[in-house]
């Protein structure tokens, strides 16, 4: 397990003073790299092979949102590893040691030069500590669209400089942050799922498509060839 010690500072909350949901998404990713880099095998392995590990799913359950000034720990941790992809508990908890936010995410391991999903050594994965897994609710990695109906076209937007990561595609935390703008401020949601599909780069221009559902709000971000970047699920458990 990785533990990350923070204060929520006054950039990382909204006017509410409760945390954005882009900034404990940015919490638990930087946690989760340095997660990576602490383990010296495997890093070096990805390093020398122009290897990386992307995030294709990630589900995130808010039992309370922690606030200004709040100290919090986030602690992550591979729960399930095989030769191409690994799952992992992110949990961000309170002072005493009480969990805020739970998720875990699935990413598998790509050769950056050619984009496409890579095969790890046993002997590289071996070296990884992998723990129990966390008690909480794992819904499926894939999230169903209506085919019955036609979702609402709700906004577009361009990819920034800002928005860029080091794989030179736009960072998984700002899919979320750019759905939650068309979520209604009086939808009382509490889980987030995302499900990463084709990667974005700078300058390219995003559609924003909204399927209002029963207990949930679904937002489809597509480019403008209508490929799928992300779909987007926000609920209540």
């Amino acid at each position: 397990m990785f533990t990350l010690n923070r204060k929520v500072g006054y950039s990382a909350t909204y006017n509410n003073g409760k945390m954005k949901l882009g900034a404990f998404l940015d919490y638990m990713q930087d946690c989760e790299w340095f997660q990576i880099d602490s383990e010296k095998t495997f890093r070096e392995y990805l390093d020398a092979h122009n290897y990386g590990v992307f995030l294709l799913y990630r589900q995130v359950d808010i039992i309370r949102i922690p606030e200004y000034a709040e100290n919090i720990s986030v602690k992550t941790w591979i729960h399930e590893l095989s030769k191409v992809h690994g799952v992992r508990n992110t949990n961000i908890y309170d002072e005493e040691g009480n969990p805020c936010i739970v998720s875990f995410g699935y990413g598998p391991f790509v050769n950056l030069e050619k984009g496409r999903p890579v095969k790890l050594p046993e002997e590289v994965m071996n070296t990884v500590l992998v723990e129990e897994k966390y008690p909480m609710e794992y819904l499926s990695r894939k999230i169903s669209i209506p085919k019955d109906r036609e979702g609402i076209i709700c906004g577009e937007a361009v990819v920034g400089k800002s928005y860029i990561d080091s794989f030179n595609h736009m960072n998984n935390a700002r899919y979320p942050e750019l759905a939650l703008e068309y979520i209604p401020e009086d939808f009382d949601f509490n889980r987030v799922r995302m499900d990463y599909k084709k990667p974005s780069v700078y300058g390219e221009k995003l559609i924003i498509v909204k399927y209002d559902e029963e207990n949930s709000i679904k937002i489809v971000i597509k480019g403008e060839d209508d490929s799928v970047k992300g779909i987007f699920e926000f609920s209540k458990f």
